[in-house]
């Protein structure tokens, strides 16, 4: 997958969350993101917890040199793998 061609093409389909530093990444955001994702109901817990670490580690670091993550890919065996392409 193209994420510049879906992005360009599809704009909708790319999903966003605006976040306040001063108060972070909220559960709400978290879940809407996963749910938009299309993540399963099982799966949303662990989505959620997944994206919630790698949060904390853009903060704790710095994040503005951390290349962007393009897919957040569950596996069959129950585990999220960041991808890049």
């Amino acid at each position: 997958m193209d994420i510049e061609l879906v992005a360009k093409e599809h704009p909708e389909k790319i999903q966003k969350e605006h976040i306040d530093v001063d108060v972070g990444l909220q559960d709400e955001q978290l879940e809407r993101l996963a749910k938009g994702m299309g993540f399963s109901k099982s799966a949303i817990p662990k989505a959620i917890d997944t994206m919630r670490k790698l949060y904390e580690l853009f903060m704790k670091s710095d994040g503005t040199q951390i290349e962007s993550i393009h897919w957040l890919k569950h596996t069959r065996e129950g585990c999220f793998v960041l991808m890049q392409n």
